[in-house]
């Protein structure tokens, strides 16, 4: 049996989607590819800085520019906009808390254990030295260095992308809310599923 999977539907059955806006493939794409770009290099510099769960993030959100740029932003709906804008969003704030608590100076921690034999028993200690240096500090190396590079250029990016994915939905005729509302609810009814036309993300206003 075939899986039916519902789609939001505006009046008259029309799909509640808008289209791209030409506005949108002709000015905002060049700085869609220079968001890719970034995001690429960011992943270069997670690489040398030694990180691989950052490795993999900055290549899934370039990844995910890629898909909705390419073909002449054919997959640059309002719905990835929205959700992309607010994942870059929250992203943003994690890391710019995470780097004003390191900018100061960054903490590392050295852990050693020493085993001594007295009286024919076995002592074990463990010994934690916490050392703090510069955000910056040539001593500690190559890797060290790209690291803290990483923490300013990421949230950046990041930051970047949300305004990108923000002013993109703007250009947009339309919010997906004010679409909701006009079709009476995505699941039936009067009211939004959405919660109305209003909003970081909405179109209020007269």
């Amino acid at each position: 049996a075939a899986m039916l999977i519902p789609l939001p539907m505006g009046a008259g059955g029309q799909e509640l989607e808008a289209e791209v806006p030409a506005v949108v493939k002709k000015d905002y794409a060049m700085f869609w590819w220079a968001a890719f770009v970034l995001f690429l290099g960011v992943g270069v510099m997670q690489i040398l800085a030694q990180d691989p769960f950052g490795v993999l993030f900055m290549g899934l959100m370039a990844v995910v520019v890629w898909y909705m740029v390419s073909n002449n932003c054919r997959n640059m709906s309002q719905y990835c906009l929205f959700l992309f804008g607010t994942m870059c969003t929250i992203e943003t704030v994690i890391e710019f808390i995470g780097l004003l608590m390191m900018v100061g100076g960054r903490t590392t921690h050295e852990r050693s254990v020493t085993t001594s034999m007295q009286d024919g028993h076995r002592t074990q200690t463990i010994t934690v030295v916490e050392k703090k240096f510069p955000f910056f500090d040539e001593s500690q190396g190559f890797t060290y260095n790209m690291q803290s590079a990483v923490k300013i250029a990421s949230p950046c990016v990041l930051l970047i992308a949300a305004l990108l994915c923000y002013y993109t939905y703007q250009a947009f005729p339309q919010s997906l809310f004010a679409q909701d509302a006009e079709a009476g609810g995505l699941y039936g009814g009067g009211g939004s599923a959405y919660g109305g036309d209003g909003g970081f993300w909405g179109r209020g206003g007269p």
